[in-house]
């Protein structure tokens, strides 16, 4: 009797047991927790696969997240820990708004989680960022998707079954079956959760993290329209809408833009066409339209300012360039990135990325066949298709989406929207499938195969043999499965489901792993000792110095890592790169000889002068080589030497107030652009004391060795002879006095070496573009010979400059302005503070190497003063005689017009979500009186 009562306890045991797990596999902690969970598993698989640490020795960083990224995290690093203020970065190319980078680069949530590592390691910090936000992706479309289309996309046993009768009204996404196929509909919602997560764009774009927030954000955005749509609730939408504003306003704008486009194409999609409709219409959109207007609202203390950053010339919008169209590719190339592994570029020239599984491609064309779909729906949701790939194909409606600012590289930014508009269609295509669309199943797999076919025959380059007969087996494999699982009975029914589940896993995985690949071709993943080799040789030598030299002061490398070592070595720089950069004010540095790229994007240390350097307050120098002229060495720790500029200028000092007519679109060559500028602050003019302090080299030769030269419009364009060889033009040089020489070429391509003395230059980043080349310190008579070597076709050199500068000269130009410093300097976040005397004579300008913005104000002995812009560059201030105390402060320009706003919004989104509130527990206790 004992053992039949354990008998009976125990199967009591596994019936509660078994009830437990359905229960879980039905609820939707299961789907959440899997679908953040599978993501971050395969990718992170994948990763280690490629030899990602701690299996490998690779880090995430590539591409812009090596050159760039890393780098502003290592000064956010910096900021979090010590307190520093986001307004303004020193280390930044001489000085930025750092509230519009950090806006761009550095806003999102997820960006708090390097504190939890040592700086040392944050490599593995931005790793586990990356997981982490591919992961919540696949959370939050979950969440949608599971809010959407609920318990409704398990498989009905008969057409009849979804068939509304004649007097209910038309079906819409949010229909619920039985709870019988809730764990059906979980798995289904649970795959596509997967794709969306791991889509072509988030793994092609995993390395600009600043984008992924948009792609986390967007199906909680969506989700907020339904809301609005459905129940007259806007206070998720509002929500989802303040955050990716604060986390990324760039890729908000595409993500807005997006669900207002879903919003239309919702409401009309269910809503027919009448008086009563529009009506409706209008109170919907008020509440979309309100909820935008106060999301804005409540995140104005960073868009109004970041707004105003890029207006000053840090990467705005340009209106004009909607008007320029073109094609941007062949159609069929469009065709081929749906497909697993397709991959091209990344650069101008790249596809959109819009790879979202196979599975969503073959519900695509059921979705046009399922007869309880409304027609209106089908033509709403094909006319929003069709936009987004015209929008990917045309030039300017491609450029509105990327806010009226064309993109240099890494193309069509937003085609997330189109794989996640994919998604929904293919959903809504399997929320109505049954056994009658077998045939129809097994046509759109035909179809899909034929399209293969045509990719193959195209010969298309953007996808292996390979990868198309994996795509052809998968397509098979979907569709048996699928119809399987729409004809067994039900207890072998989520056996099917299941299997396929599995193979999305395995596809999902060789796509991410496949693409992953190719960007390591194209870019190639930087090993944790590369990252580390250059910067770990720099770095012993700033904190000794700070300690030595406690003022403020710039410092420079010649050959770093990247152009942001300041940032990620945390000292005051000049060299930097970032959309978020002053490009105004490195135009003008450019016309002073120093490389800039990218739009003048960048800005390097390349190029300087012993002139340029001391005015720009550079007093130390880190080289591997000779530093030259002015420099005396102070340390040495190897590989690298550190040199003391003998003339450097403090931050500020008084200078001629000629110096503001300086100009620098007067003149292309930046020799006799720096004499100009040296004697307009010294009050020099042509016709009294103009000094020379810059002065031409003789040029005694030139000779071509397997090149020929020749004129076209006044340019000199130099050719190969012979294609098979290299080429060359050799110019012989005298140095008529003792000084530093240098040439400047404009503009010679990436593939030309330098050499001087047959020694290549190295050291400095890209010898192409316009920039100043140091061709060492020259004896006086003693012949110098550069020479230009090249394989390519050649290059057309418009303008060449070969000039000397002497120590005497030197002494000339900047000890003069020392006399009249701006004393007592101090440098505090943002505040710069000292103590001037003027005497006279005119000198009453006081010059700053500090770059223009307007949101610095000027205060001489506590009184506001207009500040003045230099060169188009630098900020001036104009001083009265006397002894004075100065002040200058940064704030972000409408940073308290921003926190006004946000004050405001926020006091009345806290009013709206006590009135909400306040209405459920009247509500609430209504009912319990009445029960």
């Amino acid at each position: 009797m004992i053992a039949m009562d354990g008998k009976y306890l125990k199967i009591i045991t596994l019936k509660r047991t078994s009830q437990k797990l359905n229960s879980i596999a039905n609820s939707s902690f299961a789907l959440y927790f899997l679908a953040f969970f599978l993501p971050f598993f395969i990718l992170g698989l994948v990763y280690l696969k490629h030899g990602m640490y701690p299996l490998g020795d690779k880090t995430v960083l590539i591409c812009d997240l090596s050159g760039q990224y890393v780098d502003f995290f290592a000064t956010y690093y910096e900021i979090l820990t010590q307190g520093q203020s986001l307004l303004y970065s020193w280390q930044a190319g001489l000085g930025l708004n750092f509230l519009g980078l950090f806006a761009y680069y550095l806003a999102s949530p997820f960006s708090l989680l390097i504190v939890l590592f040592p700086k040392e390691n944050l490599t593995e910090a931005l790793f586990l960022i990356t997981l982490l936000k591919i992961a919540a992706a696949g959370l939050t479309f979950a969440i949608y998707a599971n809010n959407t289309f609920g318990h409704s996309l398990a498989a009905s046993p008969s057409p009849s079954a979804q068939a509304p009768a004649a007097d209910e009204p038309k079906p819409n996404p949010v229909s619920h079956l039985d709870s019988k196929w809730n764990s059906e509909s979980k798995l289904l919602l649970l795959i596509f959760s997967v794709l969306y997560a791991l889509m072509a764009y988030s793994v092609s774009y995993s390395f600009n993290l600043m984008w992924l927030d948009g792609v986390i954000l967007l199906p909680l955005v969506l989700l907020g329209v339904e809301k609005i749509l459905r129940d007259n609730k806007y206070l998720l939408f509002l929500l989802s809408l303040i955050v990716i504003f604060l986390a990324n306003y760039y890729i908000s704008y595409m993500v807005g833009l997006f669900s207002f486009l879903y919003f239309l194409a919702a409401f009309f999609s269910r809503q027919p066409f009448t008086r009563q409709s529009l009506r409706l219409f209008a109170r919907k959109f008020f509440l979309f339209s309100f909820s935008a207007v106060l999301a804005a609202g409540c995140a104005a203390v960073l868009l109004i300012p970041t707004f105003l950053a890029l207006k000053n010339g840090q990467g705005g919008p340009n209106l004009s360039t909607a008007f320029d169209w073109q094609i941007n590719f062949p159609l069929l190339d469009l065709l081929t990135k749906t497909q697993p592994g397709s991959y091209d570029t990344l650069q101008n020239k790249g596809t959109p990325n819009i790879y979202c599984g196979i599975l969503p491609l073959l519900l695509l064309p059921l979705y046009y066949c399922q007869k309880n779909i409304p027609r209106g729906e089908k033509l709403i949701y094909s006319a929003l298709l069709v936009f987004l790939i015209i929008s990917f194909d045309f030039s300017n409606l491609d450029v509105i989406w990327h806010a009226f600012d064309r993109p240099d590289w890494f193309p069509h930014r937003y085609s997330f929207v189109f794989s996640f508009l994919l998604l929904f269609l293919a959903l809504r295509s399997l929320q109505h499938l049954n056994k009658a669309d077998l045939p129809r199943l097994y046509r759109s797999c035909f179809l899909w195969l034929a399209l293969v076919v045509i990719i193959q025959k195209i010969n298309s380059p953007l996808l292996s043999a390979k990868m198309l007969m994996i795509s052809i087996l998968f397509y098979g494999i979907y569709s048996l499965l699928l119809a399987g699982w729409l004809t067994v009975s039900q207890p072998r029914r989520k056996l099917f489901l299941l299997c396929l589940s599995a193979l999305i896993m395995v596809e999902t995985s060789l796509n991410t792993w496949y693409l992953l690949g190719k960007m390591n071709g194209e870019f190639q993943y930087v090993t944790k000792q590369d990252y580390e080799r250059t910067l770990s040789k720099l770095e012993p030598f700033i904190p000794e110095l700070q300690t030595k030299d406690p003022s403020f002061y710039r410092m420079e490398r010649i050959g770093g890592r990247t152009f942001n070592d300041p940032m990620n070595l945390y000292y005051p720089g000049v060299a930097h790169f970032s959309s978020a950069a002053n490009t105004e004010a490195h135009w003008a540095l450019r016309q002073l000889g120093f490389l800039t790229t990218a739009s003048y994007k960048s800005i390097n240390f390349a190029g300087s002068t012993a002139v340029t350097e001391s005015l720009l307050g550079i007093k130390y120098v880190l080289s591997a080589g000779e530093k030259g002229l002015g420099y005396q060495e102070i340390m040495d720790k190897g590989e690298f030497k550190a040199y003391r500029n003998n003339y450097a200028l403090p931050l500020a000092f008084l200078t001629h107030r000629d110096l503001l007519i300086y100009d620098p679109t007067k003149d292309d060559n930046p020799f006799t652009l720096q004499n100009t500028l040296l004697n307009l602050a010294h009050g020099y003019s042509e016709e009294n004391k103009f000094q020379a302090y810059f002065r031409p080299l003789t040029l005694k030769d030139t000779k071509l060795d397997n090149a020929f030269l020749s004129l076209e419009q006044g340019k000199e364009v130099i050719g190969r002879v012979n294609t098979s060889q290299e080429a060359s033009v050799e110019y012989t040089l005298v140095c008529p006095e003792e000084g530093q020489a240098y040439a400047c070429f404009q503009t010679i391509t990436n593939e030309v070496k330098i050499y001087v003395n047959d020694q290549e230059i190295k050291g400095y980043l890209p010898l192409y573009n316009k920039r100043i080349v140091d061709l060492g310190y020259q004896r006086q008579g003693a012949e110098l010979h550069v020479r230009l070597t090249f394989r390519n076709q050649g290059f057309t050199l418009a303008k060449k400059y070969f000039y000397y500068l002497c120590e005497d000269a030197l002494a000339r130009a900047i000890l003069p302005l020392r006399n009249n410093p701006l004393e007592n300097i101090r440098v505090e976040g943002t505040s710069v503070q000292g103590k001037v005397t003027v005497t006279g004579e005119g000198k009453d300008l006081l010059f700053t190497s500090i770059l223009y913005d307007p949101g610095w104000q000027a205060f001489i002995d506590g009184q506001k003063a207009p500040t003045r812009k230099i060169g188009r560059a630098f900020l001036g201030v104009e001083v009265p005689p006397g002894e004075h105390e100065i002040l200058l402060k940064f704030a972000p320009k409408g940073l308290t017009v921003g926190m006004v706003i946000t004050g405001i919004s926020v006091g009345m989104l806290l009013f709206l979500v006590f009135l909400l509130f306040s209405k459920k527990l009247k509500v609430k206790h209504k009912k319990i009186i009445l029960s």
